[in-house]
């Protein structure tokens, strides 16, 4: 490996005017010197189209390239890749940030260990009144296999992601966990760096029971058998030997069945989320589910809420 070689940090970007000049500019004064930026407006409609210009004026290292229609953060993230110069890539949406040494910590993991394929970073959440320690697990094929353990930015080679086909255009939701997965069917290593490296943004509809189930629960579901029918085989041969009943959900939060019919899904308080969910759909389409939030209990049928009751903490 060159001593120092270029990164390409590819940002997609729709609609995140009042957030994306944080998160380039997080890029651009990275400790490491030799990096590129590349935003790619996915068709905005808000004023991140010109938030981008003025950016790329301001700094050398930022390029800008413009969808004419919105494509979604898998392809827009395909177009950035493939346009990118860097043998490294890093992936960082458009509403969060990376602190200053990311990219000289993970490029000196990469140059010490150059059989690692993947270097994340432990990471922070953060909303516009505070910011709180996110703890996900760290990677192993176990808790791969339950649910992605590695939030979306992290660094990998660009051959990799030729090999693997970049990301599933197909994906609204889980694209990041798709691609992971290539790692995992190959027994790759994946490396994580203790700092808290990474910021994601906390939006506040992500705090809402009901808004999570209206909103999400049919992308969610969907994409969780399309992300089952690309690995199959994995998921097949890691499950074959594995009694389902007995199964620690905390653990194995997504249970299926060998024709990836049957999906059941749930999320507990774990990754800090204000709120657990498990419904079980058929065929990607939501048919039973329960919601719980603090003292709100909430209770789903084909995806539409038939009874809500607060109790007492």
């Amino acid at each position: 490996m060159k001593a120092f070689p270029l990164i390409s940090i590819v940002i997609p970007v729709y609609n995140a005017g009042p957030y994306v000049a944080e998160a380039v500019a997080s890029a651009v004064n990275q400790s490491y010197a030799n990096i590129e930026i590349i935003c790619v407006d996915d068709c905005s409609n808000d004023n991140s189209s010109a938030v981008l210009r003025d950016l790329e004026r301001e700094h050398e290292k930022v390029s800008v390239i413009s969808l004419s229609v919105n494509r979604g953060a898998s392809a827009a993230r395909n177009v950035g890749i493939n346009r990118a110069r860097g043998e490294f890539i890093l992936p960082l949406d458009a509403d969060d940030y990376i602190e200053r040494d990311y990219c000289k910590i993970a490029m000196d993991v990469f140059a010490t260990n150059p059989s690692v394929s993947v270097v994340y970073a432990r990471c922070r959440k953060f909303n516009d009144q505070s910011a709180w320690d996110w703890d996900l697990p760290e990677y192993s094929k176990e808790e791969m296999m339950g649910g992605n353990c590695v939030h979306v930015c992290g660094f990998f080679r660009k051959v990799d992601w030729t090999r693997f086909g970049g990301y599933d255009e197909r994906l609204v939701a889980l694209e990041d966990y798709d691609f992971w997965l290539y790692f995992t069917e190959e027994e790759s290593i994946f490396y994580r760096i203790e700092d808290r490296l990474f910021c994601y943004r906390q939006h506040a509809s992500h705090d809402s029971v009901t808004a999570s189930f209206k909103k999400d629960r049919f992308r969610e579901n969907t994409a969780t058998l399309q992300v089952y029918l690309n690995h199959k085989d994995l998921f097949r041969d890691y499950f074959a030997n594995i009694d389902l009943p007995e199964v620690d959900c905390y653990v194995k939060r997504i249970l299926l069945n060998f024709l990836g019919l049957f999906v059941i899904v749930e999320k507990k308080r774990k990754y800090t989320c204000r709120y657990r969910k498990v419904y079980i759909s058929i065929l990607g389409l939501p048919f039973v589910g329960l919601a719980r939030s603090g003292s709100k209990i909430e209770f789903f049928l084909l995806g539409l809420k038939v009874y809500k009751n607060s109790r007492a903490v």
